[in-house]
């Protein structure tokens, strides 16, 4: 770990040409120029970074692997038509993005997938390596395999994949919409709400 406190530069590479999004966009993986959604992942992972730095942590020196979720999968996090579950709450969001940040360089050809190795996140904590059906995968505790599949572009300073689903549980994402003030209605009851707390769908004449 790096002895100073201080940011690592982010790649150029990864951020070159990104325009200006919004923060649905950003926590949805969209980008108007890359069309992956993986500029925009690593631009909000950027700011992650800043804020760590304004919190005096110290971050680890890198080479970095980044996991982006890719869009659809970001949904399973943004539920419900929702801008995002991490409104008004930046330390959930913090916690999601440094979980899928790796502190080292992950190759593909890496004998960890296949020898079930670990790899160390950037908020402490570990990912496990695997192969699904051939193909190497990220895994979060007994949370289905991650296939990692390389963007096209690669950076020489990082190595980035995207993967379908984000590594959030279930109970966590719910965590997220319960803390939403106030609760849309539009989400109906899911498991994890509070008991008879099912949300009611307004009068449409009170908005008339």
């Amino acid at each position: 770990m790096s002895e100073s406190h201080g940011v690592p530069e982010i790649p150029a590479g990864l951020l070159s040409g990104l325009a200006e999004v919004s923060f649905e966009d950003r926590m949805l993986g969209r980008s108007p120029d890359d069309g992956s959604g993986t500029g925009a992942f690593v631009r909000i992972w950027r700011s992650v970074l800043e804020e760590d730095k304004s919190a005096g942590l110290v971050p680890f020196p890198g080479p970095f692997t980044v996991l982006a979720a890719s869009e659809d999968g970001m949904r399973l996090v943004v539920p419900c038509d929702l801008p995002n579950p991490f409104r008004g709450d930046p330390e959930f969001q913090r916690a999601f993005i440094r979980r899928h940040v790796l502190t080292e360089t992950v190759e593909l050809t890496d004998g960890r997938f296949s020898s079930g190795g670990q790899a160390r996140r950037l908020d402490g904590g570990y990912l496990s390596l695997s192969m699904d059906e051939g193909r190497p995968a990220f895994v979060l505790d007994d949370r289905p395999p991650q296939v990692a599949t390389p963007v096209p572009e690669q950076d020489p300073k990082a190595t980035v994949y995207t993967i379908d689903i984000p590594l959030m549980t279930f109970d966590e994402i719910m965590e997220g919409i319960r803390r939403l003030k106030p609760r849309p209605w539009f989400c109906g009851r899911r498991p994890g709400l509070d008991e008879g707390d099912e949300p009611s769908a307004p009068d449409p004449e009170e908005n008339q």
